[in-house]
């Protein structure tokens, strides 16, 4: 008899089933959806497709059945049957507080999501702050190492957090294509572990002594090598944002409250529901059209709330996580790319005293002579 299997062999087959559900193929297909709903013609065209799709999801939603059935089931068994009176005030004092905990759930999701998000703009910030700083201060050799060195840590912190991105989807393509780093600068990463964020915090630790290798050699005084390490410190507190939320997530038992309130909650009010209107099921009478109105309008207003309280549900769920493989999640491919393309054209812009005189002079006059400057004029015209 086969034993079970060891941690190893169970941490092999974790990543290869992870890895094949974050291909290159797939997150790229990822960005092009995320980049389509940006756009607003597709806002505009395919509205009805998204709507169609949310309300799909929410009608195949198990608690949405449950609850619609638990709502019909009670009200036709207790049709022809004279009930006790259930007290009126205790579904809406449960639906207050159900309530309560869905914003209050809600709310910190999306404040987790926001903080997330501001989070990853600021590395990039942080990286076209360094770009800047470079331009003008050391040599070209130090910009190009500086430029090479932090993109690839800005790509190797998301791999790090053991998310969608792995080291195949997301960093090996931009290593290639960009040339960020060597064979003989990727065999000293070999040696660290990918998927616990070391990689990228030895690539800072490389940032540091290019900076200050440029220190010693006289290119920059010691108040621009400061600035340049304070930039470099808070890049990497950047990153270390990412890891802490990913450290420690929404509490454990307040999703579990959460979840087993909405659960027992939406069957116990579609129930009640039905209960205290029993007996309205004899619309089909003829003489019984104002009971059909009100069925009716117990139907939808249990189908609403149904469909509000899961649909809360869910968008917290979503946004708890934004470094996944959801339509609304963070496009890191994107971000990393749009990263490398505005460091890159900051180091490859021309300086301004680059610029010869001639060249200034073409330009004055192509600017003046062509659209002249008038003295604004201070008459008002009632």
């Amino acid at each position: 008899m086969e034993g079970k299997p060891s941690s190893e062999k169970l941490n092999k087959r974790l990543n290869k089933s992870f890895k094949a559900k974050s291909s290159r193929v797939q997150l790229l297909k990822m960005s092009e959806n995320r980049n389509a709903i940006r756009q607003q013609h597709f806002l505009t065209i395919k509205l009805w497709k998204i709507t169609l799709t949310c309300f799909q999801d929410e009608l195949l939603d198990p608690l949405f059945i449950l609850t619609t059935a638990g709502y019909f089931i009670t009200k036709y068994l207790t049709q022809d049957v004279k009930v006790p009176q259930m007290p009126p005030h205790l579904p809406s004092a449960c639906t207050g507080l159900i309530t309560f905990l869905l914003v209050f759930y809600v709310t910190s999701c999306y404040n987790r999501f926001k903080e997330q998000y501001d989070a990853v703009m600021k590395s990039v910030g942080s990286l076209v702050n360094v770009s800047l700083q470079a331009h003008d201060s050391i040599s070209w050799e130090g910009s190009w190492a500086l430029f090479r060195y932090l993109n690839a840590a800005h790509i190797l912190s998301y791999v790090g957090l053991e998310t969608v991105y792995d080291e195949g989807n997301i960093f090996q393509p931009h290593n290639e294509k960009y040339k960020l780093l060597n064979e003989q600068e990727m065999k000293k990463l070999k040696d660290y572990n990918f998927s616990g964020g070391a990689p990228f915090r030895v690539l800072l630790s490389w940032c540091v002594e290019a900076v200050r290798q440029e220190f010693a050699n006289k290119r920059i005084s010691e108040a621009q090598m400061k600035t340049f390490l304070q930039l470099i410190f808070d890049l990497r507190g950047s990153f270390s944002r990412l890891y802490h939320f990913k450290q420690q997530p929404v509490p454990f038992s307040y999703v579990l409250l959460v979840n087993m309130m909405v659960s027992w909650f939406l069957p116990f009010y579609g129930v009640s529901i039905g209960y205290t209107s029993s007996g309205t099921l004899t619309y089909l009478n003829k003489n019984s059209k104002i009971l059909l109105g009100e069925s009716i309008a117990e139907f939808l207003y249990i189908v609403t709330y149904a469909m509000v309280v899961t649909g809360l549900k869910r968008l917290g769920q979503r946004l708890q996580d934004p470094l996944g493989n959801d339509l609304e999640d963070f496009d890191i491919n994107s971000i990393v790319t749009e990263g490398i393309y505005q460091t890159e054209e900051i180091l490859r812009a021309p300086r301004a005293d680059q610029l010869t005189q001639t060249d200034m002079t073409v330009w004055y006059e192509e600017v003046y002579n062509s659209q002249p400057i008038k003295p604004p004029s201070h008459k008002i015209d009632l």
